[in-house]
């Protein structure tokens, strides 16, 4: 509530019976012969009216001999229906539909096995998150839950060894991790990070678009985690050695790119290869070229949007020094011969093409 008086404007929290009390230095001729009016403000609701109030009566004086006066005023507020509300209401209509749908098309047939697995899922998945403070490999916590599983349910394990586990993705991922690391113990990965390290020569620009369009169709040919695990000690060199990288750009843009490069090709992600080995059981084969013809589109389109975002909110400062010290070059360059030594603030190929930090600008004095 903010009442608006002689020489009181700041705003006052009532409680929830609308009550609250405000001191004010005057002498209470002044309080009795002012003109007071009071505005309310409430969360979602529209603000009232400046609303005068009338008949202030004096009520005394307190235990400090401050006199004290009351005031009552009846409000009344609108509520609003913004965008939040919209939204939420959208939501909520969705889900109840989802939910009705899946009620009568998916019927739950075993609810033990529903809470079951639901409370061992979310125990492997809490073991995920703590596995480094218990100092366990993730795959101890997914081995776990499947034993479990298995020994509270009483599930035959030879069924489940031929038909439930996917062995056509096993035996492919196998195979991949394979040619995956042998591509890391030949150096091909190290080859593909360094050729980033010298293409860079300090240019933080080139340095986020290098790294993730690099990234994004490496990770589109072979699993992400080697080629990240190798790019990261390049990234680290790189952020302590470019100007404006201590930002943190290159990080996101290592992780974007090998984020959207997974969706480019079937063995880009796990989830492509397990996710087109269940859809062919189902009957919907999706080969590799059908995937790709899908996948790249939507690949180089999140690369060209990450690519956009991260020069807008990490390369600002970049663009704008490079563009002033380029007008200084021409301008200065136009008014004589003289050269004097000015230390660029910006990339080194935006203002001279030379791979220094110290440009020879030609000044008039």
């Amino acid at each position: 509530m903010t009442p608006h008086g002689a020489e009181s404007q700041n705003p006052h929290a009532s409680g929830r019976n609308g009550l609250f009390m405000l001191e004010i230095p005057l002498s209470s001729d002044k309080v009795k012969d002012g003109k007071w009016a009071l505005k309310v403000t409430r969360p979602s609701f529209r603000p009232s009216q400046m609303i005068p109030l009338t008949g202030i009566a004096e009520q005394g004086k307190d235990e400090k001999g401050v006199r004290q006066f009351v005031a009552s005023a009846t409000v009344s507020l609108k509520r609003i229906q913004g965008t939040a509300f919209w939204i939420a209401l959208t939501v909520f209509v969705m889900v109840y539909v989802l939910i009705a749908f899946l009620k009568d098309k998916y019927r739950i047939t075993d609810p033990r096995l529903l809470a079951v697995g639901g409370s061992v899922l979310l125990g492997v998945i809490l073991l995920f998150i703590l596995h480094g403070f218990f100092h366990m490999e993730v795959s101890v916590a997914a081995l776990f839950g499947a034993a479990l599983m298995v020994l509270v349910n009483k599930m035959d394990i030879v069924e489940i060894l031929e038909r439930e586990i996917e062995w056509p993705s096993l035996v492919f991922f196998i195979m991949l991790f394979i040619v995956v690391g042998a591509a890391e113990q030949t150096g091909i990965l190290q080859v593909v990070a360094d050729w980033i390290l010298r293409v860079c020569h300090g240019n933080l620009v080139v340095a986020v678009l290098i790294i993730l369009w690099v990234s994004g169709i490496t990770s589109a040919i072979v699993d992400n985690i080697p080629f990240t695990a190798t790019m990261l000690p390049i990234v680290a060199f790189l952020g302590k050695t470019i100007p404006g990288a201590e930002s943190g750009v290159l990080w996101w843009a290592l992780a974007l790119g090998a984020c959207f490069g997974g969706n480019g090709t079937i063995i880009g992600a796990s989830a492509n290869v397990v996710t087109t080995g269940i859809a062919e059981r189902a009957g919907h084969k999706i080969t590799f070229f059908e995937f790709f013809k899908q996948g790249a589109p939507i690949t180089i389109v999140s690369l060209i949007i990450a690519s956009i975002f991260l020069l807008i909110r990490y390369c600002q400062r970049w663009f704008r020094e490079g563009s002033i010290a380029w007008d200084t070059r021409r301008r200065c360059r136009a008014r004589g011969d003289r050269r004097i030594a000015v230390r660029s603030p910006a990339p080194p190929y935006l203002i001279s093409g030379v791979p220094s930090r110290i440009i020879r600008l030609p000044i008039g004095l």
